[in-house]
Formats: structure tokens, C-alpha cells, sequence
């Protein structure tokens, strides 16, 4: 922590924004690890904050993932949620539809108990289960585009998630 610290003071000073939300980003890494998940929301979301109007899309999506993971963990589910279909979003745009298949599997990973609670708002103000509706959808849809090797075993876990989800279990 030290180091990392260290290099945030210092490229704050040089007013370095870019590389100052990469060392926010490690920093969420490394908080995750050691499961201190407030630590890691607040890193993630200052560098999330710091990419918002950058040139670095690719950069943007992996800090809305950490941000994702570590909203779950803190029990903000559909933050977190809306965190993680920003990534795969992103992802999808800039044709890194690998990336974009391991964020949504991230978000089945960290929202898997909570991915079947009807009657949950999201922040969009759609029902919780409507949003994984859409982000299963997109997943499944883009993993047909491409289904080979791991994309393929996404795709597998997706129609698992999204067969069990709609058997009216209350968790998937």
C-alpha cells in the first residue's frame, strides 16, 4: 500500500489524471484481494471518476468492473449492477467483446444470489430482474457472434443462469 500511495500523491501533484485513476484502479485490485471492500468502492470510483472523459475506454470499463464488484460486495446491488452493464457496454463498443464476456461473467459471479429478487428498483428505474433480462440477453447474443473455447463455456453458464432464473426460483 505504501508504494501505491506514494505513486497517487505524486501524480496528483503532477496533476497526472490519467495515471493517477490507474494507480485508483490497482489500488481497488489489491483492496478486493484483501476483501476491505469500502476501501475498494472508494478507489474504484475515483478512478472511474478520473477515466469518465478520458480517451480510455478500455481503461474506463475495467475500473466500472472493480467499481461493480466492489458495490456488490458492499451489498449495492443495483449500483453495482449498473456499474457492470456500463463496462459491458463500453466493451462492446470498442469491439472487445472477450472482455465484455468476462465483465458480464463478473457480474453473475458477484450478483448470483441477487440476480432472481423480484420487485428490486434499479437505479434506472427498471425492476432489477428486467435489467438481467437485458444484460443475459446481451450476453448470450453476442456469445452466439462469437462461441468458441471460453466464450463458449460463458454461454454456457448465461442460458444456466437465465434457464433457472425463469424456472421462478428465487435464486439463481
Amino acid at each position: 500500500h505504501e508504494c501505491l500511495s506514494r505513486a497517487r500523491r505524486i501524480f496528483a501533484s503532477l496533476n497526472d489524471k490519467l495515471a493517477l485513476a490507474e494507480v485508483d484502479e490497482t489500488r481497488a485490485r489489491v483492496f478486493l484481494k484483501e476483501k476491505k471492500n469500502a476501501e475498494a468502492e472508494k478507489a474504484a470510483r475515483l478512478s472511474v471518476r478520473g477515466l469518465e472523459n478520458s480517451d480510455r475506454p478500455s481503461l474506463l470499463a475495467e475500473s466500472l468492473k472493480r467499481h461493480g464488484i466492489a458495490l456488490a460486495r458492499l451489498g449495492n446491488y443495483s449500483d453495482a449492477l449498473t456499474a457492470f452493464r456500463r463496462s459491458v457496454h463500453l466493451l462492446q463498443e470498442i469491439d472487445s467483446l472477450t472482455r465484455a464476456a468476462e465483465a458480464a461473467l463478473a457480474a453473475f459471479q458477484e450478483l448470483d444470489e441477487r440476480l432472481a429478487i423480484k420487485g428490486a428498483i434499479t437505479t434506472s428505474g427498471k425492476p432489477l430482474d428486467e435489467e438481467v433480462f437485458l444484460l443475459e440477453h446481451e450476453l448470450i447474443k453476442h456469445a452466439l457472434e462469437n462461441a468458441q473455447g471460453k466464450r463458449f463455456s460463458l454461454l454456457t453458464r448465461a442460458r444456466f443462469l437465465s434457464h433457472k432464473c425463469r424456472g421462478g426460483q428465487t435464486a439463481c
